[in-house]
C-alpha cells in the first residue's frame, strides 16, 4: 500500500478546506474481498474526484469515476454522480460480501445519481451481456431504472432495487425474444430439449445469498408467450403412452411400442403459441394457467416444479387429433382408436371423468374445427424419465371400433397375468432412429409404490 499526496489544508480543524491531489496504490480491503490496484483523488472547492479505473471485488472488476461531497463525516457520505464500467459482474460474488452488513447498520450511503455499464453479467446461473442501467442510492436502499440488457439472444429491460441493509432484491423485468430453452435451464434446470422464442414479465423478490437462499426466498409472479416451438420430452404424446397404469396392467403390451414408433413421426410436441402464469413460491413455480396450442394437440398444464429437486407434480390435460389415435401401428395392425375401444380394455382403468371448468380450459387446436380426443397425464417426479409418468387415462370414451385383430387382447380375464413391457425409450431420445433394436426384457415391475409422501415434498 502507498498514498502519494500534494495537499493544502486551511480553515477550521473540524471542516478543513483541502486543495490538491493524491494517488492510492495497492491498497488491500482483505475482510470484503476488495483492491484498489490504483486511484486518483483530485480534491476541489465542492467535491472531492475520485477515479478508479481497476477496482475489484472478489473476482468482479471495476471502472469507477465518482464525485464525492468533501465531508470527512464517515457515517453519513454522500456522492453526487458516479460512473460505474464493469467488464465482468458476478453477483454470485458480490452477495457474500454485502451480506457483511454491520457497515451499513453503523454508516449510511446515498448516491443522487449514477449510471453504470456491464458486459458480461451473471446472478446464479442466468446472464446477460451489454447492459445499461441508471441508478441511486437512497439511506442504503438501491434503485436501478432504465435497465437494458440483450440475454439469451433477446433483450431484457425494467427497474430494480435493492436494500443494503436486509439484503432484500426485488425485480420488476420483462423480456423479448429469449431462447427458451438456455434460459429455463439457466433459472430452473429444466432440461427437456424445448424449443422457440418467449417474451415475459415478471415481479419477483428474494433474499440475496448463496443459490439455495436465493431460491428457497423467492416469490413473485411470471406471465410468459412463446411462438413457434416444441415441448421436447413433455409434449410428446407417444411418452404419456408408457404410464405406470398402462404398463403395470400390460393392457398395450408391445402394440403401444409400434404404436409409439408410428406417432414419432407426427412431431406433436411442437406448437404454434404456448402462454401461461406461473408464481415462484420459496423453491416452487407453481401454476394452474399454461396452454400450448399445435397442430396436432394441445395442452393444458397445473401443478408445481421443485427448483432445488427437479422433481414435478403436474397434472396435464390435453387434446390430440382424431388422425394420431387411428394412426396404425408400425406393423400395420391396430390403432390407439381400436385398442381402447375394444370391449376388453377395462375402462375404469384408462378412462377417468374431469370437470368442465377443466376441460374448458383445454385450447383447440390450430385448426379449430379438427376431431380430437382428450385425455389426462400425470407427471410425478423427474420429467424426462420414464418411471415419471404416473398414469395416462382418456377423458374422452372411444365409440366401438371394428373387432380387434385375433392377435390383440380379447381375454379380460388374462389382461392382470400379461407380462409388462418396456417401451422402446430410444424413439424418444432419437427420433430419427426409428431402427433401434427392440430393449431387453425387464424382471417384472414392482406393484406401485405409495406416493402419498413424495406428493407432500413435492
Amino acid at each position: 500500500f502507498s498514498f502519494k499526496a500534494n495537499l493544502n489544508l486551511n480553515g477550521n480543524q473540524n471542516k478543513p478546506v483541502i486543495k490538491g491531489n493524491a494517488e492510492i496504490e495497492k491498497y488491500n480491503i482483505k475482510k470484503y474481498l476488495t483492491a484498489i490496484k490504483h486511484a486518483d483523488i483530485s480534491f476541489n472547492d465542492d467535491n472531492i474526484r475520485v477515479i478508479a479505473p481497476d477496482l475489484q471485488i472478489n473476482d468482479s472488476v471495476f471502472n469507477i469515476t465518482a464525485d464525492v461531497l468533501p465531508s470527512f463525516n464517515t457515517e453519513n457520505i454522500t456522492v453526487n454522480n458516479v460512473q460505474i464500467n464493469s467488464i465482468n459482474l458476478d453477483l454470485n460474488n458480490l452477495f457474500p460480501i454485502l451480506s457483511n452488513r454491520a457497515i451499513f447498520d453503523t454508516a449510511v450511503f446515498n448516491i443522487k445519481q449514477g449510471a453504470i455499464t456491464v458486459n458480461n453479467f451473471k446472478m446464479l446461473d442466468l446472464k446477460a451481456n451489454d447492459i445499461s442501467a441508471d441508478f441511486k442510492i437512497n439511506n442504503n436502499a438501491v434503485k436501478l431504472s432504465n435497465i437494458k440488457a440483450n440475454a439469451y439472444s433477446g433483450t431484457v429491460f425494467g427497474n430494480s432495487s435493492y436494500d443494503l441493509r436486509s439484503g432484500l432484491l426485488n425485480l420488476d423485468m420483462q423480456g423479448k425474444g429469449l431462447n427458451i430453452r438456455n434460459s429455463l435451464y439457466d433459472l430452473c434446470k429444466l432440461d427437456d430439449n424445448l424449443s422457440g422464442r418467449v417474451d415475459f414479465q415478471a415481479k419477483t423478490s428474494m433474499m440475496t445469498g448463496n443459490y439455495d437462499t436465493v431460491i428457497k426466498s423467492l416469490n413473485g409472479n411470471l406471465s410468459f408467450n412463446a411462438q413457434n416451438g416444441g415441448m421436447g420430452t413433455l409434449g410428446k404424446f407417444e411418452y404419456y403412452l408408457s404410464a405406470k397404469n398402462i404398463m403395470y396392467h400390460g393392457l398395450l403390451n408391445a402394440t403401444i411400442n409400434r404404436i409409439s414408433e408410428a406417432l414419432n413421426h407426427d412431431k406433436t410436441e411442437q406448437y404454434k403459441t404456448a402462454r401461461g402464469n406461473v408464481i415462484f413460491q420459496n423453491g416452487y413455480i407453481i401454476s394452474d394457467d399454461i396452454q400450448t396450442v399445435g397442430n396436432k394437440m394441445s395442452l393444458y398444464i397445473k401443478g408445481r416444479h421443485n427448483m432445488l429437486t427437479n422433481q414435478s407434480n403436474l397434472d396435464i390435460y390435453g387434446k390430440v387429433s382424431d388422425d394420431i389415435t387411428r394412426r396404425k401401428g408400425t406393423a400395420g395392425d391396430v390403432s390407439l382408436a381400436e385398442l381402447f375401444s375394444g370391449q376388453s380394455v377395462r375402462k375404469e382403468i384408462l378412462y377417468t371423468n374431469v370437470s368442465k371448468t377443466i376441460t374448458d380450459k383445454i385450447p383447440d387446436l390450430v385448426k379449430t374445427d379438427t376431431p380430437t380426443n382428450t385425455f389426462k397425464v400425470n407427471i410425478l417426479g423427474d420429467i424426462k424419465a420414464i418411471n415419471s409418468i404416473n398414469s395416462f387415462e382418456w377423458i374422452t370414451p372411444f365409440e366401438q371400433e371394428e373387432k380387434l385383430p385375433d392377435n390383440q387382447i380379447t381375454d379380460v380375464n388374462n389382461i392382470e397375468k400379461q407380462e409388462p413391457v418396456e417401451i422402446n425409450t430410444d424413439i424418444l431420445n432419437n427420433p430419427q432412429d426409428n431402427n433401434a433394436e427392440e430393449p431387453k426384457q425387464e424382471e417384472p415391475i414392482e406393484p406401485l409404490p405409495d406416493f402419498s409422501d413424495m406428493v407432500q415434498d413435492i
